[in-house]
């Protein structure tokens, strides 16, 4: 279910908006070299720690599974993100070259954990439900090798709508 785009290349506005429009999701395969990946998920790991020795740091969304929200200057890579080529490309073609980041946080599943529920972390705007126009995104980044006994990330097609 990946949606290549080229790598050395321009980043092709059709081929985002059709997934993003379309089944609703695409991705970008080793986006960040390991190493990279690596300090993000160390950093992750302090943030969490921190985060569930405060009163409503990590919001449960499951069992053994948290989701918390942080400020962004904490994780050592955010610009690394916000600046990626392709990042950009997404945000642009989809929210125009005004658009604005306004959360960092990321899910945190543990040993047990059970899938997600499904949810939606805001409700739908109007533009959105009434006039299919996409006025928002999260981008998901994994810290460690996916592999099915991990339940990996699910994807329902068709659910930004």
């Amino acid at each position: 279910m990946d949606t290549p785009l080229p790598r050395d290349s321009q980043f092709d506005t059709a081929t985002i908006m059709g997934g993003l429009y379309g089944d609703g999701f695409i991705s970008r395969k080793s986006a960040f070299p390991r190493d990279w990946v690596q300090r993000l998920g160390d950093d992750i790991a302090v943030l969490f720690d921190e985060a569930q020795k405060q009163p409503g740091g990590a919001l449960a969304r499951g069992p053994n599974r948290w989701y918390v929200e942080i400020h962004p200057e904490r994780l050592s890579g955010f610009v690394d993100i916000i600046s990626h080529p392709w990042v950009v490309a997404v945000c642009e073609a989809v929210l125009g070259p005004d658009y604005k980041i306004v959360e960092a946080g990321f899910d945190v599943p543990g040993p047990g954990a059970m899938k997600q529920p499904w949810h939606r972390d805001f409700p739908s705007p109007p533009a959105t439900l009434v006039g299919r126009r996409l006025d928002s995104l999260a981008f998901n980044i994994t810290t460690v090798d996916v592999t099915e006994d991990m339940g990996p990330f699910e994807i329902a097609p068709g659910t930004q709508w």
